[in-house]
């Protein structure tokens, strides 16, 4: 397997790794009042860990099941002129998520209505089960690093094993930087929460602006390619 292949994959379950769902969540658990809930954390994460697993084995299988019919069509001018539009239309999309225009015109943060879900859910596994996988549900949408992931492997043609064990290791990646905060709670107790605060200060200030950046690199990258296939080559 290249090493280049596993580096981008990589490198994309590290950006997966920031979004709402596996760093800003556990980052509020970890600010609740008292020690921190060790439990009630991993049962969190191992949640939504699978539920990403399960949902990038559902679309790796379809993909691969429908690729021998599908890549020829992709190539086609109709195909490169959806893709092309498609592209437009995210990029356009994404100057719809902007921070600082929300606060200005009076609307609440995406960040700011998953707090509230966050600090208002209980404390029992139920309740933490029905977060996590709210919160996985929610972000399906943006989840533009992880289908270009699955693109990826699929395009590789490796086996459903090593498929598979990629996947896992991917969501594993994006859990990671969680765990790494809770194991710094658990040893630095409230001298982190300053350097949480902080983390979620900056996540409420600019968080709807980074998934607009997300929305647009995808458009543009997706309106380029087209236009290239469609006007240069």
């Amino acid at each position: 397997m290249e090493l280049v292949l596993l580096t981008t994959l990589g490198g994309l379950a590290l950006l997966d790794s920031t979004s709402i769902g596996t760093l800003v969540v556990p980052v509020w658990m970890l600010l609740m009042p008292g020690r921190p809930r060790v439990r009630r954390l991993l049962t969190y994460l191992v949640v939504i860990t699978t539920f990403y697993f399960v949902v990038g084995v559902a679309v790796w299988t379809t993909a691969r099941a429908g690729m021998p019919v599908v890549a020829p069509l992709l190539e086609t001018p109709a195909a490169r002129g959806a893709q092309l539009i498609l592209g437009i239309a995210l990029f356009a999309w994404s100057f719809r998520f902007d921070s600082e225009k929300r606060r200005t015109s009076g609307q609440a943060d995406r960040t700011h209505v998953w707090r509230e879900r966050v600090l208002g859910s209980g404390s029992s596994a139920r309740s933490v089960v029905l977060l996590a996988i709210a919160a996985g549900t929610a972000e399906l949408v943006t989840m533009l690093p992880y289908l270009a992931a699955i693109a990826m492997i699929t395009a590789a043609g490796l086996s459903a094993v090593t498929s598979a064990s990629i996947l896992a290791g991917y969501c594993l990646i994006m859990a990671t930087p969680a765990v790494l905060l809770l194991c710094g709670r658990i040893v630095a107790g409230d001298r982190l929460d300053k350097p949480l605060r902080g983390v979620d200060s900056f996540i409420s200030r600019h968080g709807d602006s980074a998934m607009g950046w997300v929305f647009g690199i995808a458009g543009f990258y997706l309106a380029g390619n087209a236009a290239a296939v469609l006007f240069v080559n």
